[in-house]
């Protein structure tokens, strides 16, 4: 399963944390983001570290901070 999301606010962090638990997900989920923040992109990691601290299957955070509008990406 991979997650992809280019803007972070704890409620997104929040459902997607709780939807892994109650789908009961089995092997390796990929969250993938980006923000323009570098604030925004540490608090996603802490917040997404912290909520899936306790899950049964491993999780791989990737955020990192970039313009998902800057030419060299659109």
């Amino acid at each position: 399963m991979s997650i992809v999301h280019e803007s972070w606010s704890n409620d997104v962090v929040k459902i997607f944390a709780f939807s892994c638990k109650v789908a009961e997900i089995k092997g390796h989920v990929i969250v993938i983001g980006w923000d323009v923040s570098d604030a925004a992109c540490e608090m996603a990691k802490f917040e997404l570290g912290w909520e899936t601290r306790e899950v049964n299957f491993e999780v791989t955070i990737d955020i990192e901070h970039k313009d998902s509008l800057h030419p060299d990406l659109v």
